[in-house]
């Protein structure tokens, strides 16, 4: 083989390794290090038909190589693209709701949960309160209130004994189990929520068989909460405090937590609710 003709397929080679140093990155290959080979070669008088066959069984089987690990990095971002968007799709969903800050350490989606559920106590329960009570349903109504009173944080006030047990649990425990902590603290609100939204569907059916232009009377309530119900037809008022209750069930996530809460409640399994 003559020099020239050396030196061109050479040449040849060098190029192919920069165009897949450019597709793939120097980690695989690494135009430095060929250079290497080719002066060892050059200087041991190795043959060169065998060198470059050799580097071109090297270069095939690194590109095999290569070509997989670019699939896999694609997937990966395509991947993360996705969940971004679902993070960023859920976090407008939970936005709509009051960010109740009551500790730094507790997380963004528990601070809306809070702020969603002091809404519902404020503006829904009344509602509620003034519509179910004296119903058949009235007494376990007001037992899931009570779960529910324990996210409630109005205006100026502290956290509930809850709301610190959470934050306590999380300082304690440390950011490795933050997600046990916070499902056990969602599984509660859950429950409650789902078990209300279920007996509102069935009294929202009795209501309605039994007086639909009937509407509401709001004495003694804040003029807020005067002003948004007074006068409504209670069945509309009714279907307004459910839409709203199944609303934080579905936006933040908890209806197969809830569901599944429901069944271990109902088969008297030992649960870990605080």
């Amino acid at each position: 083989m003559s020099g020239e003709t050396r030196d061109k397929l050479i040449d040849q080679l060098r190029s192919k390794y920069e165009r897949a140093a450019e597709k793939y990155g120097k980690k695989f290959f690494d135009l430095v290090q060929l250079e290497s080979r080719i002066t060892h070669m050059m200087q041991t008088g190795l043959n060169v038909q065998s060198f470059l066959e050799q580097e071109m069984e090297f270069y095939m089987k690194t590109e095999s190589l290569a070509e997989v690990k670019l699939s896999d990095q694609k997937k990966r971002d395509e991947f993360n693209q996705r969940a971004e968007a679902m993070m960023a799709a859920n976090d407008a969903l939970l936005d709509k709701y009051k960010d109740i800050f009551f500790d730094p350490a507790a997380s963004h989606e528990i601070r809306r949960l809070v702020g969603a559920i002091t809404e519902w106590v404020k503006y829904y329960y009344p509602v509620i309160e003034y519509l179910l009570r004296g119903t058949s349903s009235w007494e376990t109504i007001n037992q899931l209130t009570g779960e529910l009173e324990r996210f409630n944080v109005p205006d100026e006030f502290s956290p509930t004994v809850l709301l610190r047990h959470y934050v306590e649990e999380l300082k304690e425990l440390g950011p490795n189990q933050r997600e046990k902590v916070e499902r056990k603290l969602l599984q509660t609100a859950a429950l409650a929520l789902y078990r209300l939204e279920n007996i509102i569907i069935d009294e929202k059916k009795l209501l309605q068989d039994f007086d639909n232009e009937r509407v509401m009377r709001f004495p003694g309530y804040e003029e807020d909460i005067k002003d948004r119900w007074h006068e409504k037809k209670q069945n509309v008022a009714l279907e307004e405090a459910f839409q709203f209750t199944r609303q934080i069930v579905d936006d933040f996530r908890l209806r197969d937590l809830a569901k599944h809460a429901d069944q271990l409640k109902e088969l008297n399994t030992t649960s870990d609710f605080p």
